[in-house]
């Protein structure tokens, strides 16, 4: 019952932070939104440019506003890979396939994506990886296509991990992930683990095998558990990013997401690291830019 206890004191000592940090600040902080995606976004909330998106809310006013200052628009769906990308101070665009959209060849996968990596304004390569929430027989085919579209990797510019496995830490699938990346890439590539939500042992092996790997915390950080929250904890402040995945995982599970919503993600975070919402929202910025040379 201690513990417990303990446990409950210190989430309170963490909104107590947040609460103490939102009511000394007059101004509003920026943000950097680490991973969105524009063309699902438009598609739901039919708002088809960048600039109109970074400020959009689709729900209630944020209970933590942000000004959106930067940040990587993804698009992993051959479909809706745009002829120009979108190009704004602040911001970069990756290209990748997502495991769940399945393509006619490996070999076709690669070049399309190659073709893109060579567009103005394309910063990243993802996202790419793994999602065993398909059924079994798609997995094989998964695992060729991430080793094939790491042949475009290079250590300057950064691979975006998408890893979702069966159980709630995605163990398998992390693993599996990892040794493909240490089989095909170098221990010096530059490493996004979107939306992650794994245990203190995937920060700790990632962070050993890739010492340039980030861990991004999107929305569903709302619902971790305490294994999760732990693992939150121990990522190095200068290796951790926040993100939205709009519109996806909302913070408050009522609306479609929005970049506009990141510092709800930042606020949590702050929780559960016992920390300030500046902070997180400042490293979350400076990590970004370097990360992606923005």
């Amino acid at each position: 019952m201690g513990g417990v206890q303990l446990e409950c004191d210190m989430e309170v000592l963490g909104r107590d932070v947040v609460k103490e940090w939102e009511c000394s600040r007059n101004v509003v902080p920026s943000a950097f939104d680490s991973h969105f995606h524009l063309d699902r976004s438009g598609r739901v909330l039919m708002v088809y440019s960048l600039k109109r998106l970074i400020g959009h809310a689709e729900g209630p006013v944020p209970e933590v506003p942000v000004q959106v200052s930067g940040g990587v628009v993804v698009f992993c769906d051959p479909a809706t890979y745009p002829e120009v990308y979108p190009c704004a101070p602040g911001f970069g665009s990756a290209v990748g396939l997502h495991p769940k959209k399945p393509h006619a060849s490996v070999e076709g996968a690669v070049r399309l994506v190659e073709a893109e990596l060579r567009k103005e304004g394309v910063v990243a390569l993802g996202e790419i990886g793994l999602d065993w929430t398909t059924p079994e027989q798609e997995w094989p085919l998964q695992e060729r296509m991430i080793v094939g579209l790491l042949e475009l990797a290079c250590p300057r510019r950064p691979v975006i991990l998408h890893l979702r496995g069966q159980d709630r830490y995605s163990s398998e699938v992390s693993a599996l992930a990892l040794r493909l990346m240490r089989e095909n890439t170098s221990p010096t590539q530059l490493v996004h683990l979107h939306c992650f939500g794994g245990n203190l042992d995937q920060v700790l092996g990632w962070s050993t095998a890739f010492p340039r790997c980030y861990f991004s915390i999107a929305g569903s950080v709302a619902q971790f558990d305490e294994i999760q929250r732990a693992a939150v904890r121990r990522i190095p402040l200068n290796r951790l990013l926040v993100e939205t995945d709009s519109p996806y995982l909302p913070v408050q599970r009522k609306w479609h997401n929005t970049p506009s919503y990141v510092g709800e993600v930042a606020r949590t975070v702050a929780q559960i690291r016992q920390t300030t919402l500046d902070e997180i929202l400042q490293a979350s910025l400076e990590n970004g830019r370097l990360l992606y040379n923005l």
